[in-house]
């Protein structure tokens, strides 16, 4: 066979003579073409209901941590606040020279004063008058190594009770009292020495 035969037989035989290209991706790799009448099968319905299963989960944790973040900040919060007030009530007992005292209930809490050899709740007070604890939120006392049982409300019946001696020589009754939510699980532990010092710690709810 002569030189200009043999050119035009692998020509004849070559792809692009024949018709036929190699489909071939961005970088040289060559695309595999699927068979007439078959269809991408992409994800079944069991995997999609799998999948959407444990986002629900996860998503389910997610606002169980939220709402726990959230009642934790207030459960500190009062917390917080009760030890503020105490300060400031041992201050004042010992500036003007006068007894002071906290009594608590299930509802809250509220300043007391000693006049005439006679407990008087503070009502007319802004800073000491009478608080009730937020909705959801409940704690409980220990005075004097001794659990309390708490009243409904401050100054029930036969009126309110000296459950913490804040004195003027700067003393205080020793008490325990942990502030928790009915739903979480962290809870902030108030506590006052005799010798007036007062700290609040984070511990685990019971």
């Amino acid at each position: 066979m002569s030189a200009t035969g043999r050119w035009t037989e692998l020509l004849r035989l070559s792809p692009r003579a024949s018709g036929k290209r190699r489909i071939t991706g961005g970088h040289g790799f060559t695309r595999r073409r699927l068979a007439p009448g078959l269809a991408d099968p992409g994800f079944t319905l069991l995997e999609v209901l799998v999948v959407l299963f444990i986002v629900g989960i996860m998503f389910s944790f997610a606002v169980l941590r939220v709402g726990d973040q959230g009642s934790e900040q207030l459960v500190r919060r009062e917390a917080e606040r009760l030890r503020a007030l105490l300060i400031l009530a041992g201050e004042r007992a010992v500036l003007e020279a006068r007894e002071f005292s906290l009594s608590f209930s299930e509802e809250g809490y509220g300043f007391l004063v000693l006049e005439d050899d006679n407990w008087q709740l503070i009502e007319d007070d802004e800073l000491f008058r009478v608080r009730e604890l937020p909705e959801g939120i409940i704690f409980e006392l220990t005075a004097n190594e001794l659990p309390v049982e708490l009243a409904t409300s401050v100054g029930e019946e036969e009126g309110p009770v000296p459950h913490v001696l804040i004195l003027s020589s700067g003393e205080l009754t020793p008490f325990q009292l942990t502030f928790y939510a009915e739903q979480g699980t962290a809870a902030y532990l108030v506590e006052g020495e005799y010798l007036g010092e007062i700290k609040v710690e984070r511990s685990e709810a019971f």
